[in-house]
């Protein structure tokens, strides 16, 4: 991998065909290109934020270590996850195409799928035993398990699988290797949206653009992207460029719309930015209803103009002969054939400017995607791709004028804007865990406890006891992983199972033992559960007797009456902070009152002193609200302020 792309976020993907089908380099070709026209509809009119969606041709290499015949593509994603995450719905969509391909899905972080299913694994699967385990194919996620009977040792790898060996059990025995129906869940709950709404990550924004820069955007949206991303990084020396905009200075301005992703709308409107005086750029008054029309075209044209700074003009010489580029050949018109069939070019007729236009952005989309353009080469940056448009690209300022007598509206950006309320259910969601308001369940209820709302102090009582009641261990607690609802503690002493086989299998060594090992295996066993039950049942009786005795004695101190306990007759007994006037005649009471044990009531003491320390918090964060908030509990505010 390039070590420049390295550092930045990316996601990295392989897709593998079904065994035979790829095992030349021509079949790999047919392959991708049976790709990019089932991908064509979707990817054409995507705007990326860095790179787009690629394939190239490995052929495969020698070696455990070696990936079999396969396509690989890489590609950057920024600040926008949102890309990835398409990434991923276009594997998705590949491997539903064409059944028995598996797929690989990899960013900087790891298993990409696996951290978004984290809350669903299963309990053998952490980043050290997933290497070469977790693929996707027919649309769904599969993590390749270990054996778990002798039967599957042939087609389950143990250790450290092979890609190939993982590839070839998905394929031959998908039904052991898909995952768990939660685990999909999270994964296809993530990526639903695409295929439900496909412009939901994009923003149409209406700006007030140079005519030629609205004819650039017209012919290339996909130029929006590298502008953006001049526009926000950019430094001092950028900025000299922008004092006289020699390629886009305000002249013939028009309004136009412009499609954008959401992220690059937001890195728009929230840059503060003054142009230099010296480029005559004006901009309304911010109570002016085009003011924000105005705003957002100065910043895009802004950086529009940074990135044609940045290409030299010897550059632009040298990359002249690159510009006339185009598509020929059987692969290209079968896929130009594959689109008219899927209703790309939405009826339009075959000359007309709407068609030319569908059909140029078909071609680039082919070009970007196919040995002609590799994404990697950089034999063409947006700059440069920028200032050849300029030069062949011809438009008609009239026809702009009456297209913006009839632009929508721009889109309701409300989505920029979330509520407290809002933020808690999104991290309760991505947490994995759901607010409980009253009752014993949960789950029951996902809306914050208002001071209206009735609570059940029970609840945190009873979440208490169920996160005690947990598996710790130097991770972290966790739930039990029990194969029942109350199964059974399994006691194992290694030592006497051994002496047990040997007895077993040296038969002569037996005599010599002592009359105790003469008996079965089973025997044994049964021998030493007997009496390692009594002992545990004496010894727990032992223990409760010691423990009582203990609490009668703690009762007596200033200690043990500052708890609240229970009266015999099931009442709380009052704390000594509430018998400030008790008379000194208490400590000559009587034996019989004395030996009167009333036991502290658990539940009162630890709502009292949660609740107590959940208030002093004063609505910051602590250990009380973080621990409260783990499980899931949600405190109503006090509405007590005295």
């Amino acid at each position: 991998m390039n070590p420049q792309i390295a550092d930045e976020s990316y996601v990295e993907y392989r897709i593998f065909p079904v065994t035979g089908d790829g095992n030349s380099v021509i079949a790999l070709e047919t392959f991708r290109s049976e790709i990019l026209i089932k991908a064509g509809p979707l990817v054409i009119n995507y705007i990326w934020q860095k790179d787009h969606f690629g394939l190239r041709c490995a052929p495969g290499e020698d070696g455990a270590t070696a990936y079999p015949p396969h396509l690989h593509g890489v590609t950057r994603f920024g600040e926008n996850i949102e890309d990835e995450w398409f990434i991923v719905y276009l594997i998705s969509e590949i491997t539903k195409a064409f059944p028995g391909t598996v797929a690989s899905i990899q960013d900087n972080d790891g298993e990409v799928l696996l951290i978004e299913a984290a809350h669903h694994l299963p309990k053998w699967l952490d980043p050290d035993t997933s290497t070469n385990r977790v693929f996707m194919s027919d649309g769904d996620l599969h993590i390749v398990p270990y054996p778990s009977t002798p039967g599957e040792l042939p087609i389950l790898p143990i250790g450290v699988p092979s890609v190939q060996h993982s590839v070839k059990a998905i394929q031959k025995c998908p039904h052991l290797t898909r995952a768990s129906q939660d685990v999909r869940d999270a994964i296809n709950s993530k990526i639903k949206g695409f295929s439900t709404n496909p412009d939901g990550n994009f923003h149409q924004a209406i700006c007030s653009l140079p005519v030629k820069l609205a004819a650039v955007l017209k012919e290339d949206p996909q130029a929006l992207a590298a502008a953006v991303d001049a526009f926000y990084e950019r430094d001092p020396i950028d900025l000299k460029a922008c004092r006289v905009m020699k390629h886009f200075p305000p002249e013939d301005m028009v309004t136009s719309q412009v499609k954008m992703s959401r992220l690059m709308y937001a890195q728009l409107l929230h840059q503060r930015f003054q142009p230099d005086r010296r480029s005559k750029w004006k901009i309304p008054a911010t109570s002016n209803p085009r003011y924000k029309a105005a705003d957002l075209g100065m910043k895009i044209a802004h950086g529009f103009e940074i990135l044609v700074s940045r290409v030299p003009e010897q550059t632009l010489d040298e990359s002249s002969c690159h510009s006339n580029k185009s598509s020929s050949g059987v692969r290209w018109e079968r896929f130009l054939a594959a689109l008219k069939e899927r209703g790309f070019f939405q009826g339009e007729l075959e000359g007309s400017k709407r068609y030319q236009q569908l059909y140029r952005s078909a071609e680039k989309y082919y070009l970007d995607c196919s040995n002609l353009s590799d994404p990697s080469d950089g034999t063409n940056s947006p700059g440069e791709q920028v200032m050849q448009l300029l030069k062949t690209l011809t438009f008609d300022l009239q026809e702009f004028r009456e297209t913006e007598k009839r632009l929508p509206k721009s889109t309701d950006d409300s989505w920029l804007r979330i509520t407290p309320d809002q933020l808690d259910a999104m991290l309760e969601s991505a947490s994995g865990t759901k607010p409980a308001t009253s009752g014993h369940n949960p789950k029951s209820s996902t809306n914050l406890p208002s001071q209206n709302s009735e609570f059940d102090p029970e609840v945190i009582a009873d979440s208490f006891e169920h996160f005690v009641g947990k598996v710790s261990s130097y991770e972290g607690a966790e739930f039990p992983r029990t194969s029942g609802k109350h199964a059974p503690q399994v006691n194992f002493d290694p030592s006497k199972f051994t002496d047990a086989i040997d007895s077993i299998l040296r038969p002569e060594a037996a005599e010599y033992d002592d009359e105790g090992s003469s008996g079965s295996l089973s025997d044994m066993f049964f021998d030493e559960d007997l009496e390692s039950g009594s002992e545990m049942v004496g010894e727990e009786e032992r223990i409760e007797d010691l423990m009582e005795e203990m609490d009668r004695q703690l009762s007596l101190t200033e200690v043990g009456k500052s708890f609240e306990k229970k009266s015999s007759a099931g009442q709380e007994v009052p704390s000594e902070d509430h018998r400030q006037k008790k008379d000194d005649d208490d400590d000559e009471a009587s034996a019989d009152e004395k030996n009167t044990y009333d036991p502290v009531d658990l539940d009162v003491n630890l709502l009292k002193n949660i609740l107590e320390s959940y208030s002093s918090q004063q609505g910051l964060a602590g250990p009380a609200s973080n621990i409260l908030h783990s499980m899931g509990v949600m405190v109503p505010p006090n509405a007590d302020q005295s």
